[in-house]
Formats: structure tokens, sequence, C-alpha cells
């Protein structure tokens, strides 16, 4: 016992080197997104395709991400639409070869249905809605100083429509380019 708080006092007073890492100043993101909608008023579910953007701006932990997504798609004879513009806190482990991030989302969302997708809009004459991500993240390897990979982006949207709520899931993958170092 007195050898394990030993090492535990150790641990807490002696100081750990780490590595520093370089976080890019900002990093541009766009690829393609698969977009799972579960709840669209008495729609079946709709599985949408689309894009995903972000630009997020970096200091060595935490960041701050501008997020823009569109999807498109059909549930049965019906056309779906989504859009969502999103913005908040993002926190970064910048490693060697790796980053991993995991990110709070606020802003608005917007769906049409309808026979063009634009059509009659659920929620009534407003088309767009608070939503919001209580907690998404990713994976980007980096494949050169200002190119990465973004293997993952996993986000669950939360938006509600008058009595409707609507959730989300988006799945993202693409190419990051990175700008500046803090």
């Amino acid at each position: 016992m007195k050898r394990l708080l030993l090492c535990c006092v150790s641990l807490t007073v002696l100081p750990v080197p780490a590595p520093a890492r370089q976080a890019p100043r900002a990093e541009l993101f766009g690829g393609y997104s698969y977009n799972r909608i579960e709840s669209v008023s008495s729609l079946e579910a709709a599985n949408t395709n689309g894009w995903h953007a972000s630009l997020a701006v970096n200091t060595r932990i935490v960041g701050f991400v501008a997020d823009f997504s569109g999807h498109y798609g059909e549930t049965g004879p019906t056309r779906v639409s989504t859009f969502s513009a999103m913005f908040g806190p993002r926190f970064v482990y910048h490693g060697k070869r790796v980053a991993w991030f995991a990110q709070s989302l606020y802003g608005v969302s917007r769906i049409g249905v309808g026979s063009n997708g634009l059509g009659s809009v659920i929620g009534g004459p407003s088309d767009a809605a608070f939503a919001f991500v209580p907690g998404g993240g990713g994976l980007d390897i980096k494949l050169g100083d200002k190119v990465a990979l973004r293997v993952f982006e996993i986000d669950v949207v939360f938006s509600r429509w008058g009595d409707v709520t609507q959730v989300q899931s988006r799945l993202s993958t693409g190419i990051v380019f990175r700008f500046g170092k803090n």
C-alpha cells in the first residue's frame, strides 16, 4: 500500500515531459456526407447523401468551428432535403500523425419535404428550427504538412419542428486543408 501511495505522489509531483504539438491555426474541411433522418413528421426514416464543409480556427487545444451541410434523398415517393449551419467549440488532440477531435455545435437546421424537395415544409410557415449537436467528433490522418484525410466525423443532430423531434445521424469523410501554425 505504501508503494502505491508513493507511486501516486511521485506521478503527481514530478513533471512529466510531453512533446509540444503544433496545431494548425485554421482547417478547412470538405467532403461527402451520409445522413440518416430518424423522424420526419409522419414520414418513414430517410437515408440522404450530400456534402459537408467546415472551417475551424484553432488554439493548441480548443478551437471554434463553423459547420455547414446539405443532404438530399427520398423516402418512398417523397423527396427530402436538409441544410444545417452550426457553430461551436472544438477540442482537439494533435498527435504526430493523427488528430482526434470532439465538438459541440449549435445553430439552425432546415428541412424541405415535397415532390421537388422544397414543397411542403415541416413545422408550418417557418422552414428553420434550432439545431444542436451535444457531442460529435472524428479522426484526421496527416497526409502532409498542409493536407489531412478526415477518416470519419460522426455527429448526431437534434432539432424540433413543432411537435416533431428530428434526429439526424451524420457520417462524413473528406479532405482537410491546414493553414498556419499556433
